[in-house]
């Protein structure tokens, strides 16, 4: 069908919005998968207090898949690699596959963000390990076949995350992304109306100071009973 995949790619960006790609840009799988799991994992939690100090049931902001994806690679002549990865060993087809997924690209200091495609998959996501388990070595004790044993978290950008959240709302518990600049009392204020309730928020999320918040961190607000 068009649009669709014949080879599983995996696709780095290097934004958040997935609207510039990276350098090395993809990586395409020698052989497909033989299957995939996607984890899909409940956020109710543990109860906690509300803004009001009563116990409630956490709201947690929606639940974001896990991939977990094996696949080999094979260096004996069997199947040929990939050209559009433009290697032409096994070691550099390793090496550009943690190039794309796991090494620190230095344009954003962090690992690329990824889009996963085959057949009708999308799936825009981080990758958060991947392990190469080496099977098979020519009389040389070179390696010629691996197996991949990667795993990729979903991504959500910010925005669209926050917009998940409704976290306009003082009714249902948020978890907020920390930017630089935001203080407790002001982001009461955004979710509750009032910065009065900043100090309930504090014990909630078990912080030390509420003057000094990590850019990057995430803040579960409570829901607000009436």
């Amino acid at each position: 069908m068009l649009g669709m995949s014949v080879k599983m790619v995996i696709e780095a960006y290097k934004d958040e919005k997935f609207t510039q790609k990276a350098s090395p840009e993809s990586f395409t799988l020698q052989i497909n998968p033989e299957s995939f799991s996607l984890l899909h994992e409940a956020l109710s939690g543990n109860p906690v207090r509300d803004a009001s100090s009563e116990e409630i049931n956490r709201v947690a902001s929606p639940s974001k898949k896990t991939l977990a994806l094996s696949f080999p690679l094979d260096h004996t002549g069997v199947v040929l690699l990939p050209l559009k990865n433009g290697k032409s060993t096994l070691a550099d087809t390793i090496k550009l596959f943690l190039n794309v997924c796991i090494t620190i690209n230095g344009s954003i200091h962090i690992s690329n963000y990824l889009k996963i495609r085959w057949g009708d998959l999308t799936f825009p996501c981080r990758c958060d390990s991947a392990e190469v388990d080496y099977k098979l070595f020519d009389p040389l004790g070179n390696p010629v076949r691996v197996i991949i044993n990667a795993s990729f978290t979903e991504f959500i950008d910010e925005e669209t995350d926050e917009k998940q959240q409704n976290n306009n709302s003082p009714d249902m518990s948020h978890l907020v992304t920390i930017k630089e600049g935001d203080s407790l009392p002001a982001l009461c204020y955004d979710i509750y109306g009032s910065t009065s309730y900043y100090m309930q928020v504090a014990r909630v999320n078990k912080l030390s100071s509420f003057r000094n918040l990590q850019a990057g961190s995430r803040i579960l607000f409570p829901r607000l009973d009436k």
